[in-house]
């Protein structure tokens, strides 16, 4: 069987956590004391909506979580070569405003083909937490928890400069900033 099918297959579950994890909102009303707020449940149905339409960039994003996740394994952890051949993808996207459907549906497949089968096998089993029923939390210390509305222009999973979660950016650039640099220490060495 093809690693294309494969990651199709496997991945198709698929995203900050490594740069744009938590665009995703859960569907659920767990974390909000049982009761949605309406302003809430409107919001996760404009997030529903725009997933539905840009199923690619989703996919993209949770692999992007996959991949830090076994990377954290010694038994999935990517390979020197590995490590250099996604740092690369990853640095010629970093910075890019925006990203398409059939460009993230590229750069899927360009991530998935460094991929071997125990990895791709290992990453359809892990869920990021913001797409497990109760996985998204209000903020500590009773804080209004708010959400932007989905991105109206340009969206790069890989480019934590384009998250519609503002607050996020610094984190999401911290994180992603030091995998890819951990990728390319690695592939050096």
């Amino acid at each position: 069987m093809k690693i294309r099918t494969i990651t199709k297959t496997c991945l198709a579950a698929f995203t900050v956590v490594c740069f744009a994890g938590s665009i995703q909102i859960p569907v659920n009303a767990q974390g909000f004391g049982g009761g949605m707020p309406p302003e809430i449940a409107a919001k996760i149905k404009l997030w529903s909506k725009w997933r539905d339409s840009h199923k690619n960039l989703d996919v993209l994003q949770t692999m992007l979580y996959q991949i830090r996740f076994i990377d954290k394994t010694p038994e999935t952890a990517l390979s020197k070569e590995q490590a250099g051949k996604a740092a690369n993808v990853l640095k010629a996207w970093r910075h890019k405003p925006d990203m398409s459907e059939d460009q993230a549906r590229s750069v899927s497949k360009q991530l998935g083909d460094i991929m071997t089968i125990k990895q791709i096998k290992k990453m359809s089993t892990i869920q990021p937490p913001w797409k497990k029923p109760g996985g998204m939390k209000p903020p500590a210390g009773g804080a209004k928890m708010t959400f932007p509305d989905p991105p109206a222009g340009g969206y790069n999973p890989i480019n934590p400069d384009t998250l519609p979660f503002v607050q996020m950016r610094p984190a999401a650039k911290h994180d992603g900033d030091a995998f890819i640099s951990d990728l390319e220490k690695r592939a050096k060495g």
